[in-house]
């Protein structure tokens, strides 16, 4: 009983610490950014579902007669599709430089 007590107290003492310090969670958090795929790509179940979870705002719906329907995603990936999908534009058909003669 003594060593039972002596257990809860002990985690009474670090009940509400941080398992890990900010940085090492930003650190986690940037490598996932950085690529989601290696994470998918582990097999880890609990891992994919956390991908999941991370990278969708909703669960991904499917129509019977049109397949899965695009989802939404998550602020940060919104972010990253912002700084990927600037005003891009078709060169034409003459190009940049000015005609020689």
């Amino acid at each position: 009983m003594e060593r039972e007590k002596l257990i809860l107290d002990e985690k009474l003492q670090n009940k509400g610490k941080p398992l890990h310090t900010f940085e090492q969670m930003f650190e986690h958090a940037l490598q996932f950014l950085s690529n989601p795929w290696k994470l998918w790509k582990s097999g880890n179940l609990i891992a994919q579902r956390t991908v999941l979870r991370l990278a969708f705002a909703e669960q991904i719906t499917f129509a019977r007669n049109e397949g899965l329907r695009t989802p939404k995603t998550t602020l940060p990936f919104k972010v990253v599709e912002g700084f990927s999908c600037q005003k891009k534009i078709m060169a034409d058909r003459g190009g940049f430089e000015p005609p020689t003669p």
